[in-house]
C-alpha cells in the first residue's frame, strides 16, 4: 500500500514516520477490505476507557492516502433505519 507521496506504509512505519495507532487500523483494513469504522473502533478498543484519537488517526490516514472513502458508503443503521456514522472505509 503506498501513499500519495509514494511512500509504503510499511516502509514509513518502519522507518518510524508512522504511529502504533496507525498500523493498528491499517493491518485491520488490510486485513478485512472495506470496514465500517463502527467495527474498527469495537476492534481496536476505541471506546469509553479505552484508545482515544480515532478521527484524527482516520484522518491522517487519508491525508496520507491509504485510507480513502468510497464513492458510495455503507453507513450504520439504527433501529428507526436513519444511516449514521462516517461509513465503510476501504485501504
Amino acid at each position: 500500500m503506498t501513499a500519495g507521496d509514494g511512500y509504503d506504509f510499511d516502509a514509513r512505519f518502519d522507518d518510524g514516520l508512522a504511529p502504533y495507532k496507525d498500523k493498528d487500523v491499517v493491518d485491520l483494513i488490510s486485513g478485512q477490505g472495506a470496514i465500517l469504522t463502527r467495527e474498527i473502533k469495537d476492534s481496536l478498543n476505541y471506546k469509553k476507557g479505552g484508545n482515544k484519537g480515532f478521527e484524527t488517526v482516520i484522518t491522517r490516514l487519508q491525508m496520507q492516502t491509504y485510507v480513502v472513502v468510497p464513492v458510495n458508503y455503507e453507513y450504520s443503521k439504527r433501529k428507526n433505519g436513519d444511516e449514521y456514522g462516517w461509513g465503510q472505509l476501504p485501504i
